[in-house]
């Protein structure tokens, strides 16, 4: 027989219960204790999270077109279901169009940008609960999507950071106290998500093809520390670049090994 145990402090009161229920982290101050909310930030939160509903139920209303993934999902505007099938066996034998590889690709795109959407909704929900408590909560998503310019910006500073702070908390951190390197570390703590995304999806989702998911995630780690690598050999490579022209290549590569993330 299991016992399951809750230590003292999480049911001391309502706003630890609801910290440890929405597992939403609240922002911290250097003395280690919870940011007091600002004024007015409980308006401008539930307007930002009811125009997060409005906007992800009117794409998915878009995309809701009865064309059907393997996973049934409907992200995919520009393939419908019978293509799909066509395309993975175009893919294997390498008889495909490249209007038809564009089209992947912009499925792919689209995927990214709902599960964005579904998830941050998520998050601003257990967010606004602990808002309602008085202190500030960690945002969840940073512009991800249309904002990342490298690999590392997108997993460092703008997608999920709620996942982020665990896995840096309990992955990367202990392992660079202990003398690791930092580009070590941190692909060990790709190597911990892949873990962790590996039990959900085979949880989650029937017919997930094992390993697929962690593919995603080490094929990230490997990114992030050939981006470490370069920018350590060339402190001013891409500073050169503009903006907007290094966003859109780094969307342009996650959009290419996202079909292993989104299915």
């Amino acid at each position: 027989m299991v016992r399951v145990t809750m230590c003292a402090e999480v049911l001391k009161d309502l706003p630890s219960w609801l910290n440890y229920l929405t597992s939403v982290d609240a922002r911290r101050g250097p003395d280690g204790r919870p940011m007091k909310a600002k004024p007015g930030a409980i308006p401008a939160a539930l307007g930002n999270l009811l125009g997060r509903f409005v906007l992800l139920s009117a794409t998915y209303s878009v995309l809701a077109t009865g064309r059907h993934t393997r996973f049934h999902y409907t992200y995919t505007p520009f393939m419908d279901a019978e293509r799909m099938m066509e395309w993975d066996e175009a893919t294997i034998h390498g008889k495909y169009m490249d209007w038809e590889l564009l089209a992947h690709l912009a499925d792919s795109w689209v995927a990214c940008i709902v599960i964005y959407l579904y998830l941050a909704l998520v998050i601003d929900i257990g967010g606004f609960l602990v808002l309602l408590q008085g202190v500030e909560p960690i945002a969840g998503f940073n512009n991800p999507i249309f904002g990342s310019s490298t690999p590392t910006d997108m997993w460092g500073r703008r997608w999920n950071m709620q996942m982020h702070g665990i896995l840096k908390r309990a992955c990367f951190l202990p392992l660079v106290k202990r003398g690791a390197p930092k580009q070590l570390a941190g692909f060990a703590t790709f190597v911990a998500s892949a873990i962790y995304h590996e039990l959900q999806f085979g949880f989650a989702f029937p017919g997930y093809t094992y390993g697929q998911g962690s593919l995603f995630f080490l094929l990230q780690g490997v990114l992030c520390v050939l981006e470490a690598l370069v920018y350590k050999a060339v402190p001013d490579a891409g500073k050169s670049v503009p903006r907007p022209i290094k966003c859109a290549l780094t969307t342009l590569l996650m959009t290419t090994t996202s079909e292993l993330f989104v299915g």
